[in-house]
């Protein structure tokens, strides 16, 4: 059995994951009460496997390019660019974005990802190294992205995959399988044709803001973006997502989702998340 530790910035949900599905197990509010509780918990869980997975909007992407290295050389320059960029290196990754034909070399496309504020997560990675605990590892939502559009049928071309979860309006980029970029925006309780309105109105404005960055072009074949509605939404979203010449929108019940990417059922009042934690168990 494994023990996924989902972290907002407003609370902390813990998951058990088995063949049958997810269960959550307990719930941790933000702040040192969350963390004390925490502790209290991991008392009685000593030498359980867990992993961390964080759904917070303090993300920077940043992509360069590096002369193209094998072996110990390219791991030895990818780490001098995170600590360039990180003051803090522990939490930060850099993944490939394949190959660049450059007039005299070849280079790499990379992309460096990091928490801005890492000092969020360390109390609670302490209390799981005090504790004895096993860490399988710590996960950020939108680097989980293009494995649960790949599972929703998304596996090339640009594509936006969108849901709503505890944490707010999560955004990912996708290019062929890979993170370009991604946001998370807060929502309030609202309707849901409110809700999928604001979905709308925020990709039109991420699409426009990546055209800016050149992330994306401005012009040529249409975006698609993959929504996951929240649970019985689908028609709802789908009267309001309608596509363009800009964005094609395809959208997804989170329950149906759930079956896609191998997830029997969601647990009880939660949404897109829980296809996340799922994929962090995995």
């Amino acid at each position: 059995m494994r023990r996924i530790l989902y972290f907002t910035s407003e609370e902390s949900h813990l998951y058990t994951s088995s063949p049958s599905g997810l269960q959550l197990e307990a719930k941790f509010p933000a702040g040192e009460s969350g963390i004390l509780e925490f502790r209290e918990y991991l008392l009685a869980h000593r030498g359980a496997l867990f992993s961390l997975l964080a759904d917070v909007a303090g993300e920077d992407f940043h992509e360069e390019q590096i002369p193209y290295l094998r072996g110990a050389d390219r791991d030895a320059g990818l780490l001098r660019r995170l600590a360039q960029r990180y003051r803090d290196t522990r939490l930060a990754a850099a993944f490939s974005l394949g190959q660049v034909a450059a007039e005299e070399r070849r280079n790499e496309r990379v992309l460096l990802a990091s928490f801005t504020n890492t000092q969020q997560l360390t109390p609670w990675l302490d209390a799981l190294e005090e504790s004895g605990a096993r860490l399988a590892g710590v996960y950020s939502v939108p680097l989980l992205a293009p494995a649960l559009a790949a599972r929703l049928g998304v596996r090339s071309g640009r594509a936006f995959l969108v849901s709503t979860e505890r944490a707010g309006l999560r955004q990912s980029y996708i290019e062929n399988g890979r993170l370009r970029f991604a946001r998370l925006e807060r929502t309030v309780d609202t309707a849901p044709q409110a809700l999928a309105l604001f979905v709308r109105s925020e990709t039109q404005r991420l699409a426009q803001y990546l055209a800016t960055l050149r992330a994306m072009p401005r012009d040529g074949t249409p975006i698609q973006v993959l929504v996951i509605a929240p649970p019985g939404e689908r028609h709802t979203f789908e009267r309001v997502l309608t596509s363009d010449a800009r964005l094609t929108f395809r959208t997804v019940d989170a329950a149906d989702a759930a079956r896609a990417a191998g997830l029997k059922a969601l647990p009880e009042g939660t949404s897109a998340e829980a296809l996340y934690v799922h994929h962090a168990a995995k």
